[in-house]
């Protein structure tokens, strides 16, 4: 590829990931200050790595067998990480609601509980963190924006790019999630790409290892891998795979990637010594 095409490439996805980012703040902002007069679950979880857990419950809630730290598994027999509570929990109509929970401890247990007005479930303090992570999420499309704009079309700039976008879109989505219109379809699509682009960064900067530098599109196959495994978990109904092993793998994906980069880092600084990593 000519450098001319490898410019318009870079700034076309660059431009993607930034606006996917702001997509995911301006929601997050939309569901964290005009929340809905609608009914919800008596609790708040927050979605990590797919699986949902429980943060906070309401009064209404204690005794019934949900426990803050449990992991929802299931709403009325339909997995619940591929659920958005607007179908069906929102029903004013509806009076009980039966959840399957894994506790710390592995057990599996069921319990039945009334919805409750969203408003109730929007604790100062929940919506204080809400917003801090909103500017944390500002704070690295921010600072991405800048090196991108001191150095246009830089593999650095490009991955740095790439990298604070998908974080951005993880902390805009992970509180509240339930109340962010499309979180769960986002969250599958941008957790296997958070991995795939930090991989990219950690390999491009401060400087290349020579087997990336011998094999550049080596960069290409993380975000291959990631488009399949985003379409997995957004298709895994149709196409009859669990949703919880889709948003595993996925998961998993992410936290080899992580981890391989954290090594790859450990080993270009200790073959680098003190110079430029240094």
């Amino acid at each position: 590829m000519n450098p001319t095409s490898t410019l318009r490439l870079r700034t076309l996805t660059a431009g993607l990931a930034v606006a996917w980012a702001v997509l995911a703040v301006v929601l997050s902002l939309a569901g964290l200050v005009s929340p809905e007069s609608r009914m919800q679950a008596p609790f708040n979880d927050s979605r990590l790595g797919g699986f949902a857990i429980i943060e906070w419950l309401h009064p209404s809630a204690e005794g019934s067998g949900l426990e803050i730290g449990d992991r929802l598994l299931e709403v009325d027999g339909r997995p619940y990480a591929k659920l958005h509570v607007r179908d069906g929990i929102a029903d004013d109509a509806v009076e009980s609601v039966t959840y399957l929970v894994e506790k710390r401890d592995g057990e599996r247990v069921s319990a039945t509980v009334a919805p409750v007005p969203v408003e109730e479930t929007r604790t100062p303090v929940s919506r204080a963190f809400h917003v801090l992570l909103l500017c944390v999420a500002a704070i690295y499309m921010v600072t991405s924006g800048v090196v991108w704009w001191l150095k246009p079309g830089r593999e650095g700039s490009w991955a740095l790019v790439l990298f604070s976008s998908s974080v951005a879109v993880q902390l805009a989505t992970t509180l509240h999630a339930d109340s962010i219109l499309w979180a769960d379809a986002r969250l599958a699509i941008n957790i296997p790409f958070m991995g795939a682009a930090v991989f990219h960064l950690v390999t491009t900067y401060p400087l290349e290892p020579p087997w990336v530098e011998r094999h550049h599109r080596l960069h290409t196959l993380p975000y291959a891998a990631a488009a399949g495994l985003a379409a997995l978990a957004l298709l895994s109904a149709p196409l009859g795979v669990p949703a919880n092993l889709s948003w595993a793998l996925s998961f998993l994906f992410t936290v080899v990637l992580y981890t391989a980069s954290i090594a790859i880092l450990g080993v270009e600084r200790k073959r680098h010594g003190a110079g430029p990593m240094k």
